[in-house]
């Protein structure tokens, strides 16, 4: 059937000499790209495609028919896909667009989009998943099959090969899909972060951000064993102190003397400081020292 559409640019394909069953698969790919916009001439030749197009009429909007820009020579400027969301309750379809930059040589390309996984995906070809939501945000990249998704207003949305989806209906109601041509399907999911003001919260820590919290983690008991050890007080002084007094009793009164200054001095006032007071006998010292008792001097 004549595929043509206007502002499309479609290459003529030889469906007669391919085996019946590639061609009716190739047609079948090509009109539902092209039936909401043209509707096809029925055919017992090609009965797949041209049923294709008739039950398909309005509503194979996928993401990859866009229509060509005036700009760059006719360059597309963005990427666009269906958008299957939520208000909370219900979900509804709309179109989601990322813009082209400069890929140099190579052609164009969007900005880097951060991704939390990918998964590679098949299922039967008698897959019909009544109402759910997405688990995460994500993309869908259809690579064959033909796939119908509803939602709860009962617009159909229909995806099939080369087709890209991005999913965030993740509360309220849901959606449902189901397989449209009974073959096993194979897609790939990629899963895209949460964007909420808390998502940080509950993303799924890379190597790096794990390493500086163990790092971050090691500090905190280091610093918690050294505040344990050594307890500190008002502005950040011992909270009590053990002196050993010398062998009289006026050395011993000087640095006792010198030690309450500087705590008057850090914390003003009437402080003074909290100190237990071990004080030697000096007259039993004297006394051992005159004998030359020198170990038990040592011991006392």
């Amino acid at each position: 059937p004549d595929i043509s559409r206007q502002g499309v640019h479609v290459l003529p394909v030889g469906c007669n000499s391919m085996p019946p069953q590639r061609a009716n698969c190739l047609c079948l790919f090509l009109c539902l790209h092209a039936a909401h916009a043209s509707p096809c001439r029925f055919t017992l030749r090609r009965p797949l495609c041209s049923l294709s197009c008739l039950f398909g009429a309005g509503k194979c909007k996928g993401s990859m028919q866009k229509v060509p820009s005036s700009e760059s020579g006719g360059a597309p400027t963005a990427w666009e896909m269906v958008h299957l969301k939520d208000d909370g309750v219900e979900s509804s379809w709309s179109t989601v667009s990322f813009p082209f930059v400069s890929g140099g040589d190579i052609g164009k390309m969007t900005e880097r989009l951060p991704c939390d996984g990918v998964w590679l995906r098949w299922t039967h070809g008698s897959y019909n998943y009544k109402w759910h939501n997405a688990p995460r945000r994500q993309i869908i990249a259809s690579l064959n099959g033909h796939v119908e998704a509803s939602v709860g207003s009962g617009d159909t949305r229909r995806f099939g090969p080369g087709e890209t989806l991005l999913v965030e209906d993740t509360r309220g109601e849901g959606h449902c899909t189901k397989s449209l041509d009974g073959v096993g399907r194979w897609s790939i999911f990629i899963a895209l972060p949460d964007d909420g003001p808390l998502a940080w919260l509950f993303a799924r820590p890379t190597t790096r951000e794990l390493a500086l919290a163990a790092l971050a983690a090691l500090a905190a008991a280091a610093l918690a064993a050294c505040a344990l050890r050594r307890p500190s007080g008002a502005g950040g002084l011992p909270r009590r102190i053990g002196l050993i007094g010398g062998l009289a009793p006026a050395s011993t009164i000087d640095y006792y003397r010198r030690i309450n200054a500087g705590v008057r001095e850090r914390l003003g006032g009437r402080h003074a400081a909290e100190a237990v007071l071990f004080s030697f006998d000096q007259a039993s010292v004297i006394e051992l020292e005159f004998a030359q008792r020198w170990e038990e001097v040592g011991e006392q």
